[in-house]
């Protein structure tokens, strides 16, 4: 290691341990290797500039690290529409049963509940969506009154 990368290795530590002020630095810098001034500028220059780099680095992983676990957090949050398909599932087979298990005993809940999340299965598989319905508009006579849009009538004309 060379003097330089030395005096900067110097200042970034005592940077980190949150001596930021040049004065107080400078003070134990010149009483360690006796230089002047001007060196002590030069080198703090740089060392700030190395540090400046480093805590943007850092702060830039940070970042990182933090919107990915953002959005994994998220993710785990919503729910996928397989996800929700499947519970829905369960939930009528879990109706299902107890419906059929209680013959005696069966709750008008219980058969509301099923219908409801049957529907709702039933909406998000897309078994109740509309049906495609061709139009076709065959040709026809149109007889439009009035004496604006009205032609008069041909005597070759039969009216159909």
């Amino acid at each position: 290691m060379t003097k330089q990368q030395e005096y900067i290795s110097f200042i970034i530590s005592e940077l980190e341990k949150g001596n930021v002020e040049r004065k107080i630095v400078l003070s134990k810098f010149v009483k360690k290797w006796h230089t002047s001034d001007r060196t002590f500028d030069r080198v703090w220059k740089k060392a700030n500039e190395e540090y400046s780099g480093r805590q943007k680095s850092i702060q830039k992983q940070k970042e990182e690290l933090y919107t990915k676990s953002e959005l994994e957090r998220q993710n785990e949050a919503i729910l996928s529409r397989e996800k929700i398909l499947e519970m829905s599932s369960n939930i009528s087979k879990q109706l299902y049963d107890k419906i059929l298990s209680d013959n005696d005993n069966i709750k008008s809940q219980d058969v509301l509940a099923f219908n409801s999340i049957n529907e709702r299965i039933s909406k998000m598989q897309g078994f109740e969506a509309p049906k495609k319905v061709e139009n076709e508009i065959k040709g026809a006579k149109h007889i439009i009154k009035g004496q604006k849009f009205a032609k008069k009538p041909n005597s070759n004309d039969t009216g159909n």
